[in-house]
């Protein structure tokens, strides 16, 4: 078959400049070539940025006393943020990683931290440990309370004070890094001062009688804001039982006095009545402490 100029179709002529095996590509409204589709640009992550200052805030005010629950507040809000930052497309996601490191960094430390701030609470307020010294040691030695007559724990002064079976002797001074308690004596007419002390003091229940306890409290530790002298002392029975010198409301004029703040150095020195067996009033004990929560000496009545 021939075309129009009397030639066959093999015949014709080819373009040696294109390939008829390549389809050129389609022209674009305009005449410009297609092209393909550009990527998004990756953006800055903001999310990611509050993370990250949260995380490291957290951190921070998590190991600050004083400051802990700021820090818990704060450690849990970049931990979320730092997850919500990671899954957001087109956007950076070093600084989401970074917060995310950070906010269970922060998660590590916060508990060791609270961990140690409550034993350093705990510690100051037992007052550090107790010892025990003999009053007439040291008056030789510089004064009650001092340091150089200290002999060391009850339990490991041959066990003495650590038990009822066998207490310190009377007189001895109980104290830890705040405070040293002295037992000066105790009186067992106390019925008597009871009823001359005060009209509204009531009298001993049946079986049961007064006795005086009288204490000094010095204060040790150099506290700029002074502290009071928050001493517990109990008597033990015969049999074991224990009294308290608040089980009966009963006032003295020379009352031992809890509430007046001291400063470092200076004392006080008064009265606690506990009401006891009136058939075995001597052969009980008393169990002091020098603070509320400080180890307890056994301490003999006479």
């Amino acid at each position: 078959m021939t075309n129009t100029y009397g030639q066959a179709p093999s015949e014709m002529p080819h373009n040696s400049g294109q390939s008829n095996l390549t389809p050129a590509p389609p022209a674009a409204f305009g005449g410009a070539p297609a092209s393909a589709p550009a990527m998004a640009p990756v953006q800055r992550n903001v999310v990611g940025i509050i993370a990250l200052v949260c995380a490291v805030a957290g951190t921070v005010f998590s190991c600050v006393k004083g400051a802990l629950i700021l820090g818990w507040l704060l450690l849990p809000v970049a931990f979320i943020l730092a997850i919500v930052a990671l899954v957001i497309k087109n956007k950076k996601r070093g600084v989401a990683i970074a917060a995310l490191i950070v906010s269970i960094v922060g998660f590590v430390l916060a508990p060791l931290v609270f961990l140690f701030v409550v034993g350093q609470a705990a510690n100051d307020a037992f007052g550090g440990d107790t010892v025990v010294s003999d009053s007439a040691s040291d008056s030789t030695a510089g004064g009650a309370g001092s340091s150089l007559g200290a002999i060391g724990s009850g339990a490991s002064n041959n066990g003495a004070g650590s038990s009822r079976e066998n207490p310190l002797p009377l007189g001895t001074t109980v104290e830890n890094d705040d405070w040293a308690v002295t037992i000066n004596s105790v009186n067992f007419d106390g019925d008597a001062l009871v009823a001359a002390g005060n009209p509204f003091n009531t009298p001993a229940d049946p079986g049961k009688q007064y006795i005086v306890v009288n204490l000094t409290a010095t204060l040790k530790a150099d506290d700029s804001d002074g502290s009071s002298p928050m001493v517990d002392v109990e008597y033990v029975s015969r049999d074991g039982v224990t009294s308290n010198s608040y089980d009966n409301i009963v006032v003295l004029d020379s009352s031992f006095d809890s509430l007046s703040t001291l400063y470092q150095g200076a004392s006080t020195t008064g009265d606690m009545v506990f009401e006891v067996p009136a058939d075995s009033a001597a052969e009980g004990v008393l169990a002091v402490r020098p603070a509320v929560f400080g180890d307890k000496e056994f301490i003999a009545l006479q």
